[in-house]
């Protein structure tokens, strides 16, 4: 997942109450105590990255999730 990636919280606590708030990633991913996390812009820390999905620019269509990484790296529609 690149800097910049637009994304939505999922399969988490913290998906119900943001279900509606598109967030932009301000890091790379890094690995922590066996996951991966991403910096979001406007919260703290970082996120587990398996608890996001990338959207596409118009926010309304998710992307595939990457086969090698598990991220939104591929900018292909779920149903393509």
């Amino acid at each position: 997942m690149k800097i910049g990636t637009k994304v939505r919280m999922v399969n988490c606590a913290e998906a119900e109450k943001y279900s509606q708030t598109i967030w932009t990633t301000r890091s790379e991913p890094w690995p922590c105590c066996g996951r991966m996390l991403v910096s979001l812009e406007g919260r703290a820390g970082g996120f587990n990255l398996a608890c996001l999905e990338a959207v596409a620019d118009d926010e309304k269509e998710p992307l595939r999730a990457c086969p090698s990484c598990g991220g939104g790296c591929e900018e292909v529609p779920r149903d393509a």
